[in-house]
């Protein structure tokens, strides 16, 4: 993780002083566990992955003494919208004039980014919740790379440099906040066709102008774009119908070549997968019978998606 933001006796201090209790009810709907001043809260019936997830926030928050994420704070200012870098910028005299707004925060960064996190540093590369979090966060690693993504997670500014990011491809606050209130935890998993295609039309558009070239011809960013396509997409729904039908095939090709080499090759689980340090990580749920008893045989494929091929695979550990 990032050594650059760690306070070694600060955050030894305070994971002496971490409190993990097990409960029987969690006010969040949905949840089976929680994250809060210093105290993991995780239900009776949640397992350890519930548990590295929740360590995962702890650690972003408790690595040093400036605290984790910090959300975006919005002013108006002449009549353009401004962060609170810009802010500061202003003399104190023009600063009376700005009028604050609100704090936003791109919430998919703090849940996808910490089961990616969870999956990456604790768990074999196998992200067990928040699905369409990890694939925004997946998008965002391929567009700005590993480096820069453990800066947007682990650093206190985290939020505002990929606020910049987003205003530097040409987007304003309306835009941002639209953005940021659709992937809600709450509201991403039932965002409207025409919902999903403004957050992907986003990310898209984010990945060009970082990248110069043309998102489908990119087979890695392709793949984790199709795995946030509505499955009943048409093309009244988007101006972009005929570049996502040529890559909408991308998975399945993949998903044959790894069924092939499981043992138990119809009910085998292929997990959500990692894009990390420039590596497709697919981790698989795989079991064989041995002398009567079940195996687990999991794993992880490294898969080089341009050659089409799985390159090397490690036995999980569970």
């Amino acid at each position: 993780m990032n050594k650059e933001h760690l306070d070694k006796e600060y955050f030894l201090y305070n994971l002496k002083n971490l409190s993990i209790e097990r409960v029987n009810k969690i006010d969040i709907p949905n949840v089976t566990g929680e994250y809060t001043n210093n105290t993991i809260h995780i239900l009776n019936t949640a397992d350890k992955r519930t548990l590295y997830h929740e360590l995962t926030h702890f650690i972003d928050d408790r690595l040093n003494s400036k605290g984790g994420f910090k959300s975006i704070t919005i002013y108006k200012y002449l009549g353009n919208y401004i962060t609170t870098e810009e802010f500061y910028q202003l003399s104190k005299a023009e600063r009376k004039k700005a009028e604050y707004i609100e704090d936003i925060f791109f919430n998919f960064l703090v849940e996808g980014g910490a089961e990616y996190n969870t999956a990456v540093y604790f768990n074999n590369m196998k992200p067990i919740s928040y699905y369409n979090q990890v694939v925004m966060y997946n998008i965002l690693s391929i567009i700005y790379g590993t480096d820069f993504m453990r800066e947007i997670f682990f650093g206190r500014e985290g939020q505002e440099l990929l606020y910049k990011k987003i205003v530097e491809a040409g987007y304003n606050y309306d835009e941002i906040k639209r953005f940021t209130d659709i992937t809600l935890r709450t509201e991403i998993d039932k965002a409207n066709n025409k919902e999903k295609f403004y957050y992907l039309e986003m990310l898209i558009n984010l990945y060009e102008h970082e990248k110069g070239a043309k998102w489908y011809e990119d087979k890695t960013f392709s793949y984790f774009v199709i795995n946030l396509l509505p499955y009943d997409f048409k093309s009244s729904d988007t101006d972009r119908y005929f570049e996502y039908s040529k890559v909408s095939n991308i998975g399945i090709t993949l998903e044959r070549k790894i069924r092939e080499k499981l043992y138990d090759k119809k009910y085998a689980s292929i997990y959500n997968k990692i894009y990390f340090n420039d590596n497709l990580y697919i981790p698989v749920g795989d079991y064989i019978i041995v002398n009567g008893e079940l195996k687990d045989q999991s794993k992880v494929y490294i898969y080089d998606i341009d050659k089409d091929e799985l390159i090397d695979y490690k036995t999980i550990d569970e």
